[in-house]
């Protein structure tokens, strides 16, 4: 990552959960780095510590209360943080030190792409920063191995590196320093040979780069798909780290299925706001396609840079590259040749340095804080290893979603003023939404991360609640920053704070009729506020059903992947279980032989296998469920493809909640005690959001048949305080009936985005919808004889 790999990206990327690696290339880019390092890691260190201290309640930390940042790791220190799914790690790859500013030159910093003369010195503060509190996040250095001054090693070591890699020559000299430092030893490999000397120098990672990687690596080296399996083999109990073309958290998935211990990114991260990189480099990545990079040695020797021909470099297009392609000896032997780089580099023609780029750069659309980027690089790998099969079931609802790590909970509590965190749950209930119930010294509060609104309209709703609740609704009170503001954006994410209300989420089924009724009456009298309260809405909106034909070839498309899915699931399976079987045999047989010791791990192996099995047995399954409801959709829409409702206005209209239903409302002795979730407030029909209301509430959200008896219960409240005609809500029926009919939503989720949080969703909701289609004449019925 040449030169872009400073302070500031390091501490980022170990506040996040991985191990960042401070380019090492001079005494002098150390002197302006390492103290942006170690005040952020100790600053973050500080703040959680203190946090956790269990200090009274609003405590604020002393000032100048820093760790001393030229303290050594202990030699019995865990030397990488742990993370969520996958222990020790994500890190920057490439980790070179800076630039081609002097002799030796190209001695670069992680990413390679832009020298630290070119970068500011003093303007910068590091940003998302946070780290696991206790202690400072651990970190480390990178140097390119054939150019290391003297003394570098050294110098890192005494200011804390718990890890020091090195790339491209020989490390022998430095290993036993390192170790002797307490610090792990991280040896990047192009070829065998060379992952051959890491194991007999005693590495304690090896990276296996593939030629997919930017920047510099073997002139004739393997892919990551080839090399990294043979790697892992030779490399025996020593963890190994994939390195090239890993862009996303997809990668970092093969990584793993491959047989490696995690991935070394470089590109991706050079992409981020903590990174030095050139902004010219930066527009170029995310403009870039993997199609348009290319391994070649010609930009190395019209810089002058003095690496070994064993090396080529993977990087965009570049002028230079297209006047002297295939023509190194010439280029070589040209004193014009570098002078018309410098010229160029000094006109602004082009970058300091070229866009060391991977082929996955295709991947990178947008700049990400780099302690986000590590966290939803693991979610995203987590999510890709459930698809695939590689994990077993999650044991709870509580499990699919993830904790919110403690550097985040604190810089939370610090700025909406909460205190001290005492404890975070996650708040499961829910499909979409990620929410915490946070404790403190001072109550507790409920945190939700924005997932699918922009700030600007959830702003807006917020601003809205205070007054509701002085109109006497029960609504969670936001809190806010001190700016002002009721979203704080950390590691990339939006966080909002409000007050935790009492109570449970009502089931429909539970309620009795004078219940429902008031219900109604309750969303009766909340439209009529909003209207009071909210800009004027138009009194009727157009409304365009779904296409039948569309919503018939998507499922088409659908079914033709849920088949291939369910074939590979039972191939797979048929061949694990008979080599499960094979193995349990031989297993057995040579257990008999050895000892009741070696039998009992037999039969533990034996439980293990008996869950593998149970894993594919149940991933086949739901690929065959799918694929049933997916045909039975198919056969409906063909049977009812002509009773689409027609496009028209429709009135009432008016502002809504948009998303009433159990997990968005609480209730205690039969009141409702809160309304929750406000984040997709918007004007609609109103007989469609109370339609979408009963259809959810009085059926179990989809799981039985539509409790009639309660929906008119409900609806009679609702039209006491809205004017509302049976017409009208029978037609939003018809349109509700007709969403069910045609969505594919879920689908896309889980296909497309590899996301299997709403998979229970099709297929309850695709009972009800045939429950409904048989039903639909008595549902009309029920609908047009309520009065209000």
């Amino acid at each position: 990552m040449g030169g872009s790999a400073g302070g500031a990206l390091a501490a980022a990327v170990s506040a996040g959960g991985g191990l960042g690696l401070l380019g090492a290339g001079d005494h002098a880019w150390l002197d302006r780095e390492l103290p942006i390092l170690t005040t952020a890691l100790h600053h973050n260190a500080d703040t959680a510590g203190l946090r956790d201290s269990r200090a009274p309640a609003g405590a604020q930390p002393p000032s100048g209360a820093h760790l001393p940042t030229d303290a050594p790791a202990p030699s019995d220190a865990r030397p990488f943080p742990d993370t969520r799914f996958f222990p020790d790690t994500r890190a920057p790859s490439d980790t070179r030190a800076p630039s081609d500013t002097r002799a030796p030159s190209d001695t670069r910093a992680p990413s390679d792409t832009r020298a630290p003369s070119d970068t500011p010195s003093d303007t910068r503060a590091p940003s998302d920063t946070r780290a696991p509190s206790g202690a400072p996040a651990p970190w480390g250095a990178g140097f390119l191995t054939w150019a290391i001054e003297p003394g570098l090693v050294e110098r890192v070591l005494e200011h804390g590196a718990r890890a020091v890699m090195f790339s491209f020559g020989d490390p022998a000299p430095w290993v036993r320093m390192v170790h002797a430092a307490g610090a792990l030893v991280i040896v990047q490999v192009t070829d065998l040979d060379e992952a051959r000397q890491a194991v007999e120098l005693g590495a304690d990672v090896i990276v296996a780069q593939g030629t997919e990687a930017g920047g510099h690596g073997a002139r004739r080296g393997r892919s990551v798909l080839s090399f990294v399996p043979l790697v892992v083999d030779l490399a025996g109990p020593t963890p190994v780290l994939a390195a090239g073309g890993i862009g996303d958290g997809r990668g970092l998935a093969a990584a793993l299925a491959l047989g490696a211990d995690g991935a070394l990114l470089g590109t991706r991260f050079q992409a981020t706001p903590e990174s030095l990189a050139h902004p010219m480099i930066t527009a170029a990545l995310l403009a870039g396609r993997g199609a348009d990079t290319e391994r070649s040695s010609v930009l190395d020797v019209v810089r002058g840079s003095a690496w070994s021909p064993k090396y080529t470099a993977r990087t965009l297009a570049h002028p230079h590259l297209d006047r002297w392609r295939d023509r190194e000896p010439e280029a070589a032997a040209s004193t014009q040749a570098q002078q018309d780089y410098r010229d160029d580099v000094e006109r602004g023609v082009i970058p300091p340095l070229p866009v060391w780029a991977g082929e996955a750069v295709d991947l990178i659309t947008e700049l990400v804080p780099a302690a986000g980027l590590v966290e939803s690089l693991s979610l995203e790998a987590e999510q890709s290893l459930s698809r695939a099969g590689a994990r077993p079931p999650r044991a709870s609802e509580a499990d699919r979603f993830p904790p919110l790590p403690g550097r985040v909970q604190a810089e939370i509590a610090e700025c909406f003023r909460l205190g001290l965190v005492a404890e975070c749950q996650a708040a499961p209930a829910g499909v979409m939404n990620l929410n915490w119930r946070l404790s403190t010294g001072n109550g507790q509060f409920a945190v939700k991360r924005l997932t699918d609104r922009s700030p600007e309209a959830f702003r807006a709703a917020q601003d809205l609640l205070p007054r509701l609740a002085e109109a006497g609704f029960p609504v969670p009170a936001p809190l806010r920053t001190a700016s002002g503001d009721t979203l704080q954006k950390i590691n990339g994410f939006w966080y909002a704070v409000s007050t935790w209300l009492p109570g449970t989420h009502p089931a429909g089924a539970d309620l009795d009729l004078g219940a429902c009724t008031a219900l109604g009456d309750l969303i009766g009298r909340l439209h009529l506020a909003l209207a009071d309260l909210c800009p004027p809405a138009p009194r009727s909106l157009p409304d365009v059903p779904p296409d039948a034909a569309q919503a018939r070839a998507e499922l088409a498309r659908y079914a033709q992947i849920s088949a291939d899915h369910a074939s590979r699931s039972l191939n797979l399976g048929a061949g694990t279980t008979n080599q499960a079987l094979k193995l349990g045999t031989d297993t057995t047989n040579q257990a008999l032989k050895l000892g009741t010791d070696t039998t009992n791990q037999a039969l533990k192996l034996g439980t293990d296998t008996n869950q593998a099995l149970k894993l594919g047995t149940d991933t086949t399954n739901r690929a065959l469920e799918f694929g049933a409801e997916i045909a039975r959709r198919r056969e409906l829409l063909d049977r009812v493809a002509d009773q689409r409702p027609p496009d028209q206005d429709v009135s009432p209209c008016g502002w809504t909640h948009g998303d009433l239903q159990p997990f968005n409302l609480l209730a205690e002795n039969g009141l409702v005690t809160g309304i929750l979730d406000w984040d997709r407030l918007d004007v609609r029909p109103y007989g469609l959001e109370v339609m979408r209301t009963a259809t959810i509430m009085f059926s179990d959200g989809g799981r039985t048949a539509l409790d009639l008896d309660r929906t008119a219960a409900f609806i009679r409240g609702y039209r006491a305080q809205i004017p509302i005609t049976s017409g009208q809500l029978v037609d939003a029926a018809e349109r509700r009936w007709w969403t069910l009919a045609t969505e594919t939503w879920q689908l896309q989720r889980h296909y497309d985005a590899g996301d299997t949080s709403c998979d229970h969703l099709f297929l309850t909701r695709g009972t009800f919808l045939h429950w409904w289609t048989s039903h639909r004449q008595q549902v009309q019925k029920t609908l047009s004889a309520v009065n209000h």
